[in-house]
């Protein structure tokens, strides 16, 4: 989106609303800048101005690192927000639904979290971290995904009774052999209660971090937000994180690679 300066200023137009604070970059003459949304905020199709200096917003601008592999300075395309989320924790279909980030988001949740945690330089217990460990980041929540598979398929206790139909039609309940023992019952629920709570945890720790690298304060459950977000959707949270980790509107995403974008992508953080 380009601008052009008028009277040392800048009109704006065509965002959803945005409230004080929220931050994006645009290009005026080919020269990237950021603009702060002034107080009151702006809804779609309003006109808005803000001061621009050239010099100034160059230097703020070019001074913004890219994390990715490569380091440096990155495409201005790959700038996402600060102060406030890109779009909202329902907009899952923003992308469509065979999107590489929602289906993960639907099936293999870890995964994209690990996905969403190598964009943002973290280890698989989602701490800051050197590349030599979270480069693996992905790679280690696909192992912990696979390896709760596998054991949840051979501990999954049998059934000892189904329903079946009598000739008169009558659906009735029918024992078809000695129940799973007791052991194989508690390992496998131990089991499945150890994965629910690692991915209740990952999921808001991933959230937590991008709000702490993009500056986006809690609005609602303060202090406890992240935790409810990924507990009562944690599709809709992890989805969420990916698409403000990656502009998804000029990049392609992947399922499978460390990073859910193509390697020669930059990885921002504004």
């Amino acid at each position: 989106m380009d601008f052009t300066p008028l009277n040392n200023s800048i009109d704006s137009c065509h965002y959803f609303f945005f409230s004080l604070g929220y931050q994006f970059q645009a290009i005026s003459n080919g020269t990237p800048f950021i603009v702060t949304v002034p107080p009151g905020g702006v809804k779609e199709g309003q006109t808005f101005s803000v001061p621009f200096s050239p010099t100034d917003q160059v230097i703020a601008a070019e001074s913004t690192p890219m994390l990715g592999d490569k380091g440096g300075i990155g495409d201005d395309l790959d700038l996402m927000p600060r102060g406030a989320w890109k779009d909202g924790l329902c907009g899952c279909f923003n992308f469509g639904p065979c999107h590489p980030s929602l289906c993960n988001a639907m099936f293999c949740q870890l995964v994209l979290a690990g996905q969403v945690l190598t964009r943002l330089h973290r280890n698989w217990l989602s701490n800051p971290d050197e590349p030599s460990a979270y480069k693996n980041t992905t790679k280690i929540m696909v192992a912990i995904t696979i390896f709760y598979c596998l054991v949840a398929g051979i501990l999954k206790p049998k059934s000892d009774q189904e329903l079946q139909v009598t000739p008169s039609g009558d659906v009735v309940v029918v024992n078809v052999g000695d129940p799973s023992p007791l052991w194989q019952v508690l390992l496998y629920n131990l089991c499945a209660l150890s994965w629910g709570i690692f991915a209740l945890y990952t999921i808001m720790k991933v959230r937590g971090a991008v709000r702490e690298e993009y500056q986006i304060p809690e609005k609602r459950c303060i202090g406890m937000e992240d935790c409810c977000c990924a507990f009562w959707c944690a599709c809709c949270t992890v989805a969420q994180a990916a698409r403000h980790t990656a502009n998804y509107e000029q990049r392609r995403a992947l399922f499978c690679s460390d990073t859910g974008l193509p390697a020669t992508a930059p990885v921002l953080i504004v």
